[in-house]
Order: C-alpha cells, then sequence, then structure tokens
C-alpha cells in the first residue's frame, strides 16, 4: 500500500483523476457481483450485546474513544 500511496503522489493530477476513475470503476462492478443484503459483512455483529442499542454505542465510541 505504501508503494501504491508514494507512486501516486508522484503523478499528474490528470493520471490521479483517471486512477481514482478507474478504482471508482472497479468498486461499482464489485457491488454488482454482490448484493448488499446478501454481503457476508450485513449483519455480522447482530448477535453482540453492545450492538443492541447502535446508536449509544457510536455516541459513546465518538465521545471517549475517538478524541
Amino acid at each position: 500500500m505504501e508503494d501504491i500511496l508514494s507512486m501516486l503522489e508522484t503523478l499528474p493530477d490528470e493520471d490521479i483523476k483517471a486512477f481514482i476513475a478507474r478504482a471508482q470503476e472497479i468498486l461499482l462492478e464489485r457491488a454488482r457481483r454482490c448484493r448488499l443484503s446478501e454481503d457476508p459483512a450485513i449483519g455480522m455483529w447482530k448477535d453482540r450485546k453492545e450492538m443492541q442499542d447502535s446508536t449509544a454505542w457510536v455516541r459513546h465510541l465518538r465521545e471517549y474513544e475517538w478524541q
């Protein structure tokens, strides 16, 4: 990953824009192959006790852990 970032720092703006556009195309294609509702990441924490009130959990993270 560091190699890619180093390379991006040396590219002209137009090349970076083309790189980003291509990356977006790749991500969209991957998204089309797997419906969001079927993605294994969806619901993976549903049985965790702290996720019963996800809003409170995020609020706690923002207030105490993201500072």
